[in-house]
């Protein structure tokens, strides 16, 4: 099996389930007791998302390189980004690491292919949502990404930062993140929403809503335990 490292923190809840499902997706596909290596190299979510409201794509990049180098002398085989904004520099990152890196938004791009959906809403944390790295990607592909209002994303970013990375979500909230997601499929017409944030299965795990999503981290997590066994 080939060792993974994965940079996350950003948030905690999600790399906790990167780690859970990761490992017990691979005993479960091989159907027998064992378990992958992981080297986690832990960020902090208070400090990234600051860096992609302002597009600090420098500063960003060095945040993230300082901590890839612990999986590059851990000899692992592969680098995985648990966090959607931190793509905002994935080229970058992945020019000065000579481990292979696996994106998650490459893998988003390629599920939706799949599922044959040609225009969804992308939430997300605000710098997610008003940088291009998500749309120009599916854009290739002729699949249209479109985002909220700014009111919305303004809204979304700030609960995300100030509940979410908090492990908190209450029950208004998460009524309006609902809002928002239906009003995406009634007033923009899309086919389906992308989760893109890692903290965002905590609103829509248990929902159902009026048009299907693209979970985002379930479909990396799902990547990433094919390659370990690749």
């Amino acid at each position: 099996m080939k060792k993974l490292g994965l940079i996350g923190g950003v948030g905690p809840k999600a790399t906790l389930q990167y780690y859970k499902e990761i490992e017990y997706g691979v005993m479960k596909k091989l159907g027998k007791s064992v378990l992958p290596e992981i080297t986690i190299e832990s960020l902090s979510c208070f400090k990234m998302i600051p860096f992609g409201v302002t597009q600090d794509y420098e500063g960003m990049t060095e945040y993230i390189l300082g901590e890839v180098r612990t999986p590059e002398k851990a000899n692992c085989d592969f680098i995985a980004l648990a966090c959607c904004t931190e793509h905002m520099v994935f080229d970058r990152v992945a020019r000065e690491t000579a481990i292979p890196m696996l994106s998650l938004v490459q893998v988003c791009v390629s599920e939706a292919k799949k599922k044959k959906f040609n225009k969804l809403l992308l939430l997300g944390t605000e710098g997610t949502m008003k940088d291009t790295y998500f749309k120009e990607l599916f854009e290739k592909e002729g699949i249209q990404v479109v985002t909220p209002s700014e009111e919305d994303c303004k809204w979304i970013g700030w609960h995300i930062e100030n509940e979410l990375e908090h492990d908190v979500i209450t029950k208004d909230t998460k009524e309006k993140f609902i809002e928002i997601a239906n009003k995406g499929y009634s007033d923009l017409g899309v086919d389906a929403i992308i989760l893109g944030c890692t903290e965002l299965p905590m609103v829509y795990g248990d929902v159902e809503l009026k048009i299907p999503t693209l979970d985002a981290t379930k479909i990396h997590i799902q990547n990433i335990i094919d390659e370990i066994l690749r």
